[in-house]
């Protein structure tokens, strides 16, 4: 009796008419308002209008950045040997070290700076630098006060300005 009442009520994603069974079409999904209606309607007085707010102020920023960062993605799966970073790097760039670095979505060397950062932290490897980014901490981590490695890291600098 429990699983017919269940069934007339739908709950499993299926009308019960007479003896046959036929899904429950789905609703259709309501327009979500822009982020200019939101903050017409909205107020960030109460808890609930900030977070709806601050939601829709992610929604945009993560809308407008989109092409940016396929763009990136391409440009290290071209230039890097194929690199695809996980689902779990994405999200941790995306969602905790962009907003905690307080740096721009939609500016290209946030994401240089993610690169140079998931490597500075080894969940990427160093494969991931450039030329000359790899000299910068070759020389950074080169504690010598010898003259001849002075000059020779000095050298090096040099010749990768070209």
């Amino acid at each position: 009796m429990l699983l017919e009442r269940c069934l007339s009520l739908g709950i499993f994603g299926h009308e019960v008419t007479g003896q046959l069974v036929k899904p429950v079409e789905p609703q259709p999904e309501l327009e979500k308002p822009t982020l200019d209606e939101l903050l017409q309607t909205t107020s960030a007085e109460s808890r609930e209008g900030k977070r709806k707010l601050e939601a829709a102020v992610q929604d945009a920023a993560f809308a407008e950045a989109s092409p940016l960062f396929a763009e990136w993605l391409s440009h290290l799966y071209s230039d890097f040997e194929g690199f695809i970073p996980t689902h779990d790097d994405k999200r941790y760039i995306l969602n905790n070290w962009i907003p905690r670095s307080n740096l721009s979505y939609t500016q290209v060397q946030t994401y240089h700076k993610a690169r140079r950062h998931m490597v500075a932290i080894h969940r990427w490897s160093d494969s991931l630098l450039l030329p000359d980014e790899k000299l910068a901490l070759e020389v950074e981590n080169t504690h010598s006060t010898d003259y001849h490695t002075q000059r020779e890291l000095a050298r090096r600098v040099r010749d990768s300005r070209g």
